[in-house]
C-alpha cells in the first residue's frame, strides 16, 4: 500500500540485547501513539539470566552474613587468648608459670590476631562481590525492561560507570 509521508518526530527505537522478535504489531508507516505495543519478543534468555543474576546477588548476600559471622567469632577468640595471655603474664611475675606456657598464650594470641585480620579481609572480599553482582543484576534488569530503563533505579555503585557517552560502559544509548 502507499503510505503518506509523516510530519511529525520519528522516534528511534532500540531493541533489547538477548531476545527474538516474535512478533511486530504494527507496518512500517503506521501511526503510532505513547506507550503502545510495537513488537513483542521471546524474552525466555533474558529472563533465565535475570534469575542467574538474582541467584547470584542471594549467594553474594549469603557470602556477606557468613563473613561478618566469622568476624564476630575471630573478634571474641582474639579477646579471650588476649585475657589468657594477660593471666598467664600474671601467674609468671609471681613464679607460678613457666616462660613457655606465655610464650604459647602469646604464639596463641598473634593467630588469633592473624585469623581475625584474615576473616577482616575476606568480609570486604564479600561485600566488594555483593557490589559487583548488585551491578550485574541492574545491567540485566536495565537489558530485561528495554533501554529505557530509570535513571532512579541506577545503583549507586554503578552511577559513575553509566553516564552517557563516556567510556563504552553503555553499549547503547540510555536516555537518561
Amino acid at each position: 500500500g502507499h503510505h503518506d509521508q509523516v510530519a511529525g518526530p520519528v522516534a528511534e527505537v532500540d531493541v533489547v540485547d538477548g531476545g527474538r522478535v516474535v512478533e511486530v504489531t504494527v507496518d512500517e508507516g503506521d501511526l503510532v501513539e505513547r506507550g503502545q505495543v510495537l513488537a513483542r519478543m521471546d524474552t525466555a534468555e533474558l529472563e533465565a539470566s535475570l534469575a542467574r543474576a538474582e541467584a547470584e546477588v542471594a549467594r553474594a548476600h549469603e557470602s556477606v552474613a557468613a563473613a561478618r559471622a566469622t568476624v564476630a567469632q575471630r573478634e571474641s577468640e582474639l579477646i579471650f587468648a588476649e585475657q589468657e595471655l594477660r593471666r598467664a603474664l600474671l601467674l609468671l611475675e609471681r613464679g607460678n608459670v613457666a616462660q613457655q606456657r606465655v610464650d604459647q598464650m602469646q604464639s596463641q594470641r598473634d593467630a588469633a590476631r592473624a585469623a581475625l585480620d584474615a576473616a577482616k579481609a575476606q568480609l570486604t572480599s564479600a561485600e566488594r562481590a555483593v557490589d559487583a553482582t548488585d551491578a550485574d543484576l541492574w545491567v540485566v534488569q536495565r537489558d530485561t525492561r528495554g533501554p529505557f530503563a530509570e535513571r532512579s533505579t541506577v545503583p549507586p555503585s554503578l552511577e559513575d560507570r553509566l553516564r552517557v557517552g563516556e567510556g563504552g560502559a553503555c553499549p547503547r544509548r540510555v536516555p537518561f
